[in-house]
C-alpha cells in the first residue's frame, strides 16, 4: 500500500507542499487525498486527536502527524530532501512547536479556492474517492 498524505486543500502552502512533494517522489510512493473531502475527514478520524492545522501521513498503516509526518516524507523524497530525516534527532516536542508555529500562520501564504490541473501521471495520485485505495 502506498503512502496517503492527507493536506488542507485550501491553504496555498500546502498546495505548493503537494506539488513539490510530486516533483521529487519518482516512484510515486505518495498519494494525496485533501483534508476537506470525505476520504481526508475519515482518515484524520483514523489518526486520532490530530490537531485541525495537522499534516497527516499514513503510511503502511501507521499515522504520523506534524513534524514527524513531514520528515517521514522527506526521507523517501529524491535527491538532498532525504537528508531530513536527520532532524528526528531534534526533540519532537522542540520539532512540533515550531511546526505549529508555522501551521498557525500558513494562510499568510495565501489560500486557493482552485486546484492545480495535474498531468495524467499525476492524477493517479490524487484520491478523489474512497474507492480508489484500501485504508
Amino acid at each position: 500500500m502506498k503512502a496517503i498524505i492527507v493536506f488542507d486543500g485550501v491553504c496555498g502552502f500546502c498546495n505548493a507542499y503537494v506539488q513539490f512533494v510530486l516533483e521529487r517522489d519518482p516512484l510515486g510512493y505518495f498519494s494525496f487525498v485533501s483534508a476537506q473531502s470525505a476520504m481526508g475527514e475519515q482518515l484524520r478520524r483514523m489518526a486520532g486527536n490530530t490537531p485541525p492545522d495537522s499534516i497527516v501521513l499514513v503510511d503502511e498503516g501507521v499515522v504520523y502527524i506534524r513534524s514527524e509526518a513531514i520528515l517521514r516524507i522527506g526521507r523517501r523524497l529524491a535527491g538532498p530532501w532525504r537528508w531530513i530525516w536527520w532532524l528526528r534527532w531534534v526533540p519532537r516536542p522542540l520539532r512540533d512547536g515550531l511546526y505549529d508555529v508555522f501551521a498557525r500562520y500558513r494562510y499568510q501564504f495565501g489560500t486557493t479556492a482552485s486546484c492545480q490541473l495535474p498531468t495524467p501521471d499525476q492524477r493517479k495520485r490524487i484520491l478523489l474517492t474512497h474507492n480508489q485505495t484500501q485504508l
